[in-house]
């Protein structure tokens, strides 16, 4: 892949979604289907929404899912046809068809996948080669989990192999994501709680092997996790809102909009359009930037960019700050 030895964060916009009353919106995850579609996962009202990216307008909602959704993906595209993995918290994995003809869009459950194991709180799901990878929280001791993830058959719900990843406290949480660039690479985003606050971090695995461990002191709350099309790891963080922005090694390149206003969640690479989708949580905004890469200050020609100008935020200061651990 090119290498960029800096980068900005283009802002492009941002879309309102259509409000649904009497909801406060919660959304654990999103994915942008198309340059004009995008499906928000609703934690709290327990349903799923598919809006257009363009308006924001309310094109379906499908609430018969058995309990509330924590995240979404894409397992296949067939024509007009689109098939999704929807993670739940009381475990099982539904599979999804949406079918859109004309202005019409029909969703519907096409079976249940139950887990082959035991997960006290399910968190992240990603589709991978006619595999499912899966991470969350299994209790020990009344308030101490194991959060772990593991590769599941997306036939019959076998577990493959489990990988524990570190300890947590009670609302510890993780997200995963893949390498397109690496299909043995995986991406786990670990809030460990503030009990065991030197396990939170990004966690880099190949093979299922742990490669290194990414800390940093403005990455105590880290949520959605999404890796573009080089390979480039971006990383939302919650309390302390920014967005981490990381090689695929795990060395990091810049921390994006330090101080905004509104916690970020979920974030996703779409890659026709070459941007990036941020949920603001408990609104129904999601912010569209476009990631600009350089390369000894001027832009690489193989990582495409814009031509927009925009004062970079960048972390050249604080490099010491942050702690990249490679595991032998």
């Amino acid at each position: 892949m090119a290498t960029a030895n800096h980068s900005e964060l283009v802002y492009v916009g941002t879309v309102e979604l259509e409000h649904v009353p009497d909801l406060a919106p919660n959304y654990s995850s999103l994915v942008v289907l198309s340059h004009d579609k995008v499906i928000v996962l609703d934690n709290m009202a327990g349903n799923l929404r598919l809006h257009s990216i363009l308006d924001g307008q309310l094109l379906a909602v499908y609430d018969k899912l058995e309990s509330a959704p924590c995240d979404i993906c894409i397992c296949s595209t067939h024509d007009n046809e689109i098939k999704m993995a929807v993670w739940l918290e009381t475990c099982p994995i539904e599979i999804l068809s949406i079918k859109f003809t004309g202005l019409t869009s029909t969703i519907t459950t096409v079976r249940k996948l139950d887990i082959m194991m035991k997960f006290d709180d399910c968190q992240g799901v990603k589709y991978l080669n006619e595999k499912l990878l899966i991470c969350g929280r299994q209790q020990y001791n009344r308030n101490d989990y194991s959060l772990c993830w593991c590769i599941v058959s997306v036939t019959d719900g076998h577990v493959d192999k489990v990988n524990t990843i570190c300890n947590g406290e009670d609302y510890s949480l993780c997200y995963m994501s893949t390498n397109p660039q690496d299909d043995n690479m995986v991406y786990v985003s670990c809030d460990a709680g503030i009990e065991y606050p030197s396990n939170t971090g990004v966690y880099g695995y190949r093979n299922s092997t742990l490669e290194f461990l990414y800390q940093h002191k403005n990455l105590d709350y880290p949520r959605g996790i999404t890796v573009d099309r080089w390979g480039y790891i971006f990383v939302c963080n919650y309390y302390s809102p920014c967005i981490h922005h990381l090689t695929e090694k795990g060395q990091l390149v810049t921390v994006y909009l330090e101080g905004m206003t509104s916690d970020p969640s979920a974030i996703f690479w779409e890659e026709q359009q070459g941007l990036l989708y941020i949920t603001k949580f408990r609104t129904n905004l999601i912010a569209v930037y476009r990631p600009v890469y350089h390369q000894g200050g001027h832009k690489d020609p193989e990582l495409q960019g814009s031509d927009e100008k925009k004062q970079p935020v960048s972390d050249e200061d604080e490099q010491d700050e942050q702690e990249v651990m490679p595991v032998q």
